[in-house]
């Protein structure tokens, strides 16, 4: 796993870098890039690599500008679902992106849209997680302004804020547990597939959320 959070910064070394990896038959290699820069060259050179060799994970974190204006974040969404959609039809490098739900501003629907603008990409795996007030993190400015609460000790991680009270937290959380065990497991892909065809993807994973709870096996393990 290479630890750069933009090894894509320079397309050019970006390449000549994996092509260099290449030699090296049956291993992995993981690499954090910046979604809505890669270049039409990098996607030339990305449909020619091996399957499964290399990992990709973006974090996007969120598709709304709102948000986004707030951590100061500049993001082409048009260019990143474009990059998303280019990875996934060549099928060669594994996609995993990621979503922070709890970001300054952002209400439960606006959460649940991000959800839905990716989702619909199909990246092979999508991280749905929840801000985290570090130490030092820049977002920590923001506790006053949105009235952040959150936890006191490790990992730091939101409770709720004036746009997203706690039950809309505690239902995200629901909802990301099974996301989880359905999408993420990638134990039901093609059912999920054909289902995602004619169903909006909140009220897919809505509905396995109700039917769980409603038969009392939402915190069992299940075969």
């Amino acid at each position: 796993k290479f630890i750069d959070r933009t090894f894509n910064i320079q397309g050019k070394r970006m390449i000549e870098w994996m092509r260099w990896l290449m030699r090296f038959e049956g291993i992995s290699f993981h690499f954090e890039i910046v979604g809505d820069i890669l270049t039409d060259e990098a996607f030339d050179f990305l449909d020619t690599v091996p399957r499964g060799m290399f990992q990709f994970e973006i974090g996007v974190q969120t598709t709304g500008e709102k948000g986004q204006a707030v951590v100061k974040r500049k993001q082409k969404n048009d260019r990143l679902f474009y990059s998303i959609h280019r990875l996934v039809q060549s099928n060669k490098v594994h996609l995993h992106c990621d979503l922070i739900f709890g970001l300054p501003g952002e209400t439960e629907g606006d959460c649940l849209k991000s959800f839905e603008e990716l989702i619909e990409l199909k990246p092979h795996e999508l991280q749905l997680g929840f801000l985290k007030f570090l130490p030092g993190a820049p977002v920590r400015k923001e506790i006053e302004n949105y009235q952040y609460r959150f936890q006191s000790f490790p990992p730091y991680e939101m409770i709720a804020h004036k746009n997203l009270p706690v039950e809309s937290v505690i239902y995200l959380k629901k909802f990301v547990d099974i996301f989880d065990r359905f999408y993420n497991s990638k134990r039901f892909q093609f059912t999920i597939g054909h289902f995602l065809k004619t169903w909006r993807p909140v009220e897919f994973f809505n509905q396995l959320l109700r039917y769980m709870e409603e038969n009392k096996i939402f915190n069992r393990p299940l075969s």
